[in-house]
């Protein structure tokens, strides 16, 4: 089974969105970044906005965290198979691929559970982690970053 993943022409305008990305990233921010990217909102609370990202696939959802220096934005860029892992591990790779075609070799990876990253001029860092089910696309602050880093 091939798992539904982020087609390659709509990867270069979120990864370009999310590296322009200016910390601390507030409400109005995520708003501003979800509606650049035309996302819609779902939900929200204080520190918190789930927003349907319209991939074509189920749970097609991001969450932006911005209550403090230790924000993200994780966006689900494969559907979820809890069922298929192997289909899980094929949509990692080729998405992992299609990431370094456009920012060139990640600058760190770990392998269980696997993860690659590539970090921005911001001082956060762009990373692609393979999730029990699903592989998701995180921008992590500079703040996040350098505790993964430390």
């Amino acid at each position: 089974m091939t798992l539904p993943t982020i087609p390659a022409a709509e990867l270069r305008p979120l990864v370009d969105a999310l590296r322009a990305v200016a910390w601390p990233l507030d409400r109005a921010g995520a708003r501003a970044l979800a509606a650049a990217l035309g996302w819609g909102e779902l939900a929200g609370t204080r520190d918190e906005t789930t927003f349907l990202t319209g991939l074509d696939f189920p749970q097609p959802l991001a969450k932006i965290r911005h209550a403090n220096a230790w924000d993200y934005v994780v966006v689900n860029v494969s559907a979820s198979s809890a069922e298929d892992a192997p289909a899980v591990d094929a949509a990692f790779e080729a998405i992992a691929e299609a990431m370094a075609a456009l920012l060139g070799e990640a600058d760190g990876a770990v392998d269980d559970p696997a993860e690659r990253w590539w970090r921005l001029p911001s001082g956060g860092s762009l990373d692609l982690q393979h999730l029990e089910s699903v592989v998701v696309l995180r921008l992590s602050s500079p703040q996040r970053a350098a505790g993964r880093d430390a």
